[in-house]
């Protein structure tokens, strides 16, 4: 979180940082500056900032500045990345899953299901002739390859003569 600077001469420095516009208890809308804390009226239906507020958040309070933490303290916190659960327990939920012989729980859905396109999926069978012909082509070339390996390799013969043992002592 940004330090916030008192709203004095530096907010004019500040190079505002705006949250989401908010409503105030008299019903108009305001946007705060993360920065120095600087509240300026919104126009919901131009959706543009009109001008800046002397009172902070609609109201007739001295204390801006710490009216601002607190309402960025009551502001949530957005978590935009997905936090995956550790593996080893994700890994026995499943075996616990298939072992004990669970079923995932339907789905519950708001709206009724959509008609379906006819063209998505076209019928058409398995293409048997290419993939024999696939099959056959990646045989004879595997083939052709082991069978020049073994030219190429030098055909060693091991000669392999016994040592004398030892004599005990």
């Amino acid at each position: 979180m940004p330090q916030m600077l008192p709203d004095s001469a530096n907010a004019r420095l500040c190079s505002h940082e705006f949250l989401w516009p908010r409503r105030a208890a008299d019903g108009n809308y305001y946007q705060l500056c993360l920065f120095c804390g600087a509240s300026y009226k919104y126009d919901w239906k131009s959706m543009q900032r009109v001008e800046r507020m002397d009172t902070e958040f609609g109201t007739e309070s001295g204390s801006g500045s710490s009216d601002l933490s607190a309402h960025l303290k009551a502001a949530p916190r957005l978590k935009l990345l997905l936090e995956l659960a550790p593996a080893h327990r994700v890994f026995f939920r499943n075996l616990a899953d298939i072992l004990l012989f669970r079923s995932t729980p339907p789905v519950a859905t708001m709206s009724r299901a959509a008609p379906f396109w006819r063209d998505v999926f076209v019928c058409s069978g398995v293409p048997w002739r290419s993939l024999l012909g696939s099959t056959l082509c990646h045989v004879i070339v595997i083939a052709a390859v082991l069978i020049l390996c073994q030219g190429w390799t030098p055909i060693c013969t091991l000669a392999i003569t016994r040592l004398p043992r030892p004599s005990p002592r």
